[in-house]
């Protein structure tokens, strides 16, 4: 018997986890994290000469659907040919990704990612954000 977590954030924190490890000769880094109460950032660093993105998204959508399901989670409507596509309402259909060329990018990325939750007007300061990994 699986054990899952039962908060939607440890079901997240699990299936980025399981994502970014998933390959154990070519595992990629959690580098930092903030979540908000509608999306979600990642900064995500990649072994050398691999860039799919793409794939370690779609296992953290999958996976966390899965068990969000399990645990009895809902989801938001669809419309009638998301609904014939077999897309869940759990996740946005899309993401957005964008590849760190160096130090300074990295630094701009970073301070995007930290300070959105001051632009949404959920706190004052990045430091005050308890889902990042700011601190």
């Amino acid at each position: 018997m699986i054990c899952l977590p039962t908060t939607p954030r440890d079901l997240l924190r699990e299936s980025i986890r399981r994502a970014i490890t998933a390959d154990p000769s070519r595992p990629a880094v959690l580098l930092d994290v903030v979540l908000l109460p509608d999306h979600l950032h990642l900064l995500i660093g990649l072994p050398e000469n691999d860039s799919n993105f793409s794939l370690r998204v779609a296992k953290i959508k999958t996976d966390f659907t899965r068990n969000w399901f399990l645990i009895g989670g809902g989801e938001m409507g669809q419309s009638a040919s998301r609904d014939r596509q077999g897309y869940r309402g759990v996740w946005q259909k899309r993401f957005w990704e964008h590849t760190v060329r160096n130090e300074d990018d990295l630094s701009r990325c970073r301070a995007y990612i930290y300070f959105n939750p001051v632009k949404h007007g959920l706190c004052r300061c990045p430091h005050d954000w308890p889902w990042s990994s700011f601190q």
